[in-house]
């Protein structure tokens, strides 16, 4: 990709269950985004042969949100986790809207909950020496196993608080970053 740069990432391996077997999984760190041109091409690989995304213009938009990926042991993405600073409409407050795709094969893993972890702590380790810019992370829970499970209103680990549906009637919930404080309406908006 063109806007790719050519950062060193930072790779952490985890062990991923998928199924019966126990395939290792790396998860690397993107953030600030900074995707590798090798890193850049396994993460359109994967939006591509999922057909995730439809545009090349769509994947270098969303190529810019990268906070990390999980890849397998031959290298292809197998799932990638974006942020993109908003306003969070339902707390008027600053945070980051987390997006996560996993491809079909491994949503029965923890890729996405492990990956979710690791951008996190990420995410807040890059907020917190900033003043916390954002103050936290917001989800919003489209796939329909979230709407058969998962119904407390506080999850506890990872800890996300149920805040209400979105305009589109998925369940919102955040996750706010200790230390940081809510901002003044005037900063907030």
């Amino acid at each position: 990709m063109s806007d790719a740069t050519d950062a060193p990432a930072t790779v952490v391996k985890s062990r991923g269950a998928r199924g019966a077997d126990a395939a290792r999984l790396e998860y690397v760190t993107a953030w600030p985004p900074a995707v590798d041109s090798e890193a850049a091409a396994a993460i359109s690989d994967l939006w591509r042969r999922e057909g995730a995304l439809g545009t090349d213009e769509a994947m270098a938009d969303r190529m810019r949100q990268v906070v990390g990926f999980a890849r397998d042991t031959h290298g292809r993405a197998v799932a990638v986790a974006t942020a993109v600073p908003i306003i969070a409409p339902h707390i008027e407050q600053p945070v980051y809207y987390y997006r996560t795709f996993v491809a079909p094969d491994w949503r029965q893993s923890r890729a996405m909950l492990t990956l979710l972890r690791h951008a996190m702590e990420t995410l807040k380790d890059y907020a917190r020496p900033r003043g916390f810019p954002c103050i936290g992370i917001l989800l919003e829970l489209q796939a329909p196993k979230f709407a058969e499970h998962g119904r407390s209103a506080s999850w506890r680990n990872p800890r996300f608080e149920f805040i209400g549906r979105s305009p589109r009637g998925y369940d919102l919930r955040v996750h706010y970053f200790r230390g940081a404080k809510l901002k003044p309406p005037s900063a907030a908006g």
